[in-house]
């Protein structure tokens, strides 16, 4: 015995080989390499869902450049009502960029999520401009606006 390899399992395992390399039947699975998917095939099941990992690259891609827009547009309009425009970039960037990855991650599915435009006209010029609410008050009444619609 010869690290746990016995003789007899030593004879039996080069029989098996003589027998697969010059045997006249075909033995496809030591034949062929063993294939295995790539991780991200077997978690998002790409291909199952018809598409391929070109696709879904591109895909993003053009995603992220139709929404980019949302990176400027959002401070430009909230820093007119009195936002810090480096705050709400960087919210904006990491609200989208977390939502978007967890939608990605946890849920499994290609969805990209951002901050929406509809409030920001509504809050900078209407609720702060006209209404004269200061801006904690503006974030919670659309933090409340948030709580009774969900």
């Amino acid at each position: 015995m010869l690290g746990g390899i016995t003789l007899e399992s030593s004879r039996a395992l080069v029989r098996l080989l003589i027998v697969a390399l010059y045997s006249s039947t075909s033995m496809p699975e030591l034949n062929q390499k063993a294939t295995r998917a790539p991780w991200w095939e077997s978690y998002f099941q790409v291909t199952a869902r018809g598409s391929t990992l070109r696709t879904e690259i591109l895909a993003g891609v053009s995603v992220y450049f139709s929404l980019a827009y949302i990176l400027v547009v959002n401070p430009a309009i909230l820093s007119k009502g009195g936002f810090d425009a480096g705050a709400v970039l960087f919210a904006t960037a990491v609200a989208s960029g977390l939502t978007s990855l967890l939608m990605g991650i946890w849920a499994r599915l290609p969805f990209v999520l951002a901050p929406g435009l509809e409030m920001n006209g509504f809050v900078a010029f209407s609720a702060i401009g006209l209404m004269g609410l200061t801006v904690s008050q503006a974030l919670g009444a659309v933090f409340w606006s948030g709580v009774l619609c969900i």
